[in-house]
């Protein structure tokens, strides 16, 4: 393995070092293989190859069990220490290498760093950093800075405490988003589904949200899905769904989308001209019409004050009933069975 050419690579100070593994949890000589330029360059003229660690900076307790984590355990590893001997923070990194690279219980991992004096620059002069667990996920982190340290265990033990009830309420609201998608979006097509179309509505019967007039409405049902399934399964059906949703978005992008159930489709288009409604109709129409891909038949209402949504829907359906039977007549074979 050509270690210096793998910390060549990197900008940052990089180096690849190894780990006797003693076993037991034990270990033996840290040593730094090989490093790049960067490395070098901080690390001064007392830097050579294949070196033992600290005879170059000062032996360290958690750099050794992380070194150790690291390169035999196979761990990737992060760190935020106060160097002291240097007057300045590292944030450093600990990737392992594949063990076909390890010879016999000596193991490998790169270590990159770099400098900062984040911390110290704020003044942060004492640190607890608690981590907002739930399920073994870090949602987040709770710290507290520059507090009485004659305190540390005390204050150390509120932290955890309050950190469990900030855990508890960011999942439950985490879980509340996620079922409110749930329950207003189709999870086939990711468009908006029966149930958050049927809560706009009641929206706006209740006069809560106005759709902006002047509006309009379209019903779109897919002509063929049966058939697609019938030859193809599911699966063929359900990328036939996709393609009409994807299609429905394409057209009319900026407008409200709903699946309403099985093959129907619903759009509402507010703040729309007549002209500009017309137009994307006459558009959907034109990349849905027989022999395409995806197959609709139309029905459209146009409200220019838009006073009854509920009425501009239910024409927009029978007027998407009536060019259903028209297909059906003129293509008596895709008549449903």
């Amino acid at each position: 393995m050509d270690f210096q050419s793998i910390v060549d690579s990197y900008e940052m100070a990089a180096a690849v070092l190894s780990v006797e593994d003693k076993g037991d949890g034990r270990y033996g000589d840290i040593r730094i293989v090989r490093a790049n330029s960067m490395y070098r360059k901080i690390m001064g003229e007392g830097y050579h190859d294949d070196m033992i660690y600290y005879e170059l900076i000062p032996k360290e307790a958690n750099f050794e069990d992380f070194c150790y984590r690291c390169a035999v355990h196979k761990q990737h590893l992060h760190a935020y220490v106060d160097t002291k001997a240097m007057g300045v923070w590292t944030d450093g990194t600990y990737i392992p290498l594949s063990s076909s690279v390890d010879q016999g219980n000596i193991h490998y991992f790169i270590f990159f760093f770099e400098f900062t004096n984040g911390l110290r620059g704020a003044n942060v002069k004492s640190l607890i950093l608690v981590p907002l667990l739930r399920m073994d996920k870090i949602l987040g982190y709770l710290f507290v800075t520059n507090f009485n340290t004659d305190r540390l265990v005390e204050i150390k033990e509120i932290i955890e405490l309050v950190s469990f009830f900030i855990s508890a309420e960011v999942a439950n609201n985490n879980l509340m988003e996620r079922l409110e998608f749930m329950s207003n979006v189709d999870l086939l097509t990711g468009l908006r589904n029966r149930n958050s179309m049927n809560y706009r509505v009641d929206l706006f019967v209740s006069g809560e949200r106005k759709v902006s007039a002047p509006f309009g409405v379209i019903f779109a049902d897919l002509n063929g899905l049966k058939q697609a399934n019938d030859t193809g399964g599911h699966i063929a059906g359900d990328a036939l769904l996709k393609k009409a949703a994807n299609l429905l978005t394409e057209v009319f992008e900026s407008y409200e989308i709903y699946r309403a159930g099985g093959d129907e489709f619903v759009v509402i288009a507010p703040e729309c001209s007549k002209e500009s409604f017309e137009r994307k109709v006459a558009e959907i129409r034109e990349k849905s019409c027989y022999g395409s891909e995806v197959c609709f038949a139309i029905g459209s209402h146009w409200d220019e004050k838009g006073m009854n949504l509920r009425l501009a829907m239910h024409l927009a359906d029978e007027a998407m009933y009536a060019d259903k039977n028209k297909f059906y007549e003129n293509h008596p074979d895709k008549v449903r069975r």
